[in-house]
C-alpha cells in the first residue's frame, strides 16, 4: 500500500542589507507502508445452471480461490436452500495464497418440487462470511432413477507416512437401471495424500452389490484430513461418504517411559550388580576363587556386561506388560 504525504517547509533568509526574503517550499514525500494482511476468498460455480432430480442428492461443483495475501483455513461452503430441502456442505481445510481448488456441495429437493430455483452459497470461515455466490437448479420429476449407494466404508483411516495403501468399500445399485463406468474422487485430502487412484467399476446391474477399491499414497508428514469420498456413474448417479484420514508417525521400537520408571529400573539394575559383587567377595574370602588369567578376566567382564543388559531388558519388558509402579 502506497501513501503520499505532502509537507510545507517555510524558510527565512536575512541578507546584510536588512532585506528579509521569505520563500515557501512545498515538497512531496512518498512513503511505502507495509501491505496490510488481507483474507479474501472467491467462490464461483463451475456451471451457473444445473439440472437436479427431486428426492436425491444432486452435486454442484464450486471453484474456491484464495485472492487474499494470507493463507486461509477451514473454509466451509454452505448452500442456503428452501425449506424442506436437504444439503451437504463442503470443506477446504487449507488454501494457500493464489491457490484454487474444487469442492462439491450436494442439495436434495423434496418430492413434489419442480421448476427453477436460485440457490445462494456462502463461504464461511468461523463466524465470518468470506464470500457468497449462487447457482440455478432446474428440478425435474424423479422417473426411473439411477441411484448408487455406499453401504460400507471406513469412517476413520489411520495410516503411516509415505505408504501406498489399498482400501475397499461396499457399494450397491439401488436404482431401477444399470450403472456403468463408476468412478471416484477424494475431496479435501490434499494435505494427506500424494496420489489417489480409484479402480473403475465398469458395470452394475440393478440391486447388485459389489466391492470397489481405491489406492492412496500418503504424504510424509503427520496430519489429519476430514475428507469426502465421492462416487459417480456415467448416468450421473452420485454417492458420498465422509472419511477422516489420519497420518501418524510410526511408534518407537522401545516405548517411552516416565523418568520415575526409568529411575526404578536403574535402581533394580544397580541392586543386581551390588548383589553379584558381594557374592564374588564372599567367594574370595572363603578361598573358593581360582586364579584367573588376564584373558579369563576380560571374558568374565564381557559375560557380566551381556548378562546385565539381558536382565535390564527383561525387567523393562516385564514392567511394560504389567505396568510400571507409580509413585506420584
Amino acid at each position: 500500500m502506497t501513501s503520499t504525504i505532502t509537507t510545507t517547509v517555510t524558510t527565512t533568509v536575512t541578507s546584510t542589507i536588512t532585506t528579509t526574503v521569505t520563500t515557501t517550499v512545498t515538497s512531496t514525500v512518498t512513503t511505502i507502508l507495509p501491505e496490510a494482511l488481507e483474507l479474501a476468498i472467491d467462490i464461483k460455480p463451475i456451471n451457473r445452471t444445473v439440472n437436479g432430480t427431486q428426492g436425491i442428492f444432486n452435486p454442484v461443483v464450486f471453484n474456491v480461490t484464495n485472492i487474499g495475501n494470507v493463507p486461509a483455513e477451514n473454509i466451509t461452503l454452505i448452500p442456503i436452500v428452501p425449506e424442506g430441502w436437504e444439503y451437504k456442505t463442503a470443506l477446504v481445510s487449507f488454501l494457500n495464497v493464489s491457490e484454487t481448488v474444487n469442492r462439491t456441495i450436494f442439495v436434495k429437493p423434496p418430492y413434489g418440487v419442480t421448476g427453477q430455483y436460485v440457490i445462494p452459497v456462502k463461504a464461511v470461515i468461523g463466524n465470518f462470511t468470506a464470500d457468497m455466490d449462487y447457482f440455478y437448479m432446474n428440478v425435474i420429476k424423479a422417473v426411473n432413477l439411477s441411484v448408487l449407494e455406499i453401504i460400507e466404508a471406513p469412517k476413520t483411516v489411520p495410516l503411516l507416512p509415505n505408504k501406498n495403501v489399498t482400501i475397499s468399500i461396499l457399494i450397491k445399485n439401488i436404482g431401477k437401471l444399470p450403472l456403468t463406468d463408476i468412478k471416484g474422487r477424494l475431496e479435501n485430502a490434499e494435505l494427506c495424500i500424494e496420489e489417489f487412484n480409484f479402480e473403475t467399476v465398469p458395470y452394475m446391474e440393478p440391486n447388485e452389490t459389489r466391492r470397489a477399491y481405491f489406492n492412496i499414497l500418503t504424504t510424509n508428514h503427520p496430519t489429519k484430513c476430514d475428507s469426502t469420498l465421492i462416487l459417480w456413474s456415467k448416468e450421473n448417479a452420485y454417492a458420498f461418504t465422509d472419511m477422516t484420514i489420519t497420518i501418524t508417525p510410526p511408534p518407537p521400537l522401545i516405548p517411552a517411559i516416565m523418568k520415575v520408571n526409568l529411575l526404578l529400573l536403574l535402581l533394580i539394575f544397580l541392586t543386581i550388580l551390588y548383589v553379584a559383587k558381594k557374592s564374588e567377595e564372599k567367594r574370595i574370602r572363603r578361598g573358593r576363587r581360582m586364579r584367573m588369567t588376564g584373558r579369563q578376566k576380560i571374558l568374565k567382564i564381557i559375560l557380566y556386561l551381556i548378562l546385565s543388559i539381558i536382565i535390564f531388558f527383561l525387567i523393562y519388558i516385564g514392567f511394560s506388560h504389567v505396568g510400571f509402579p507409580r509413585f506420584f
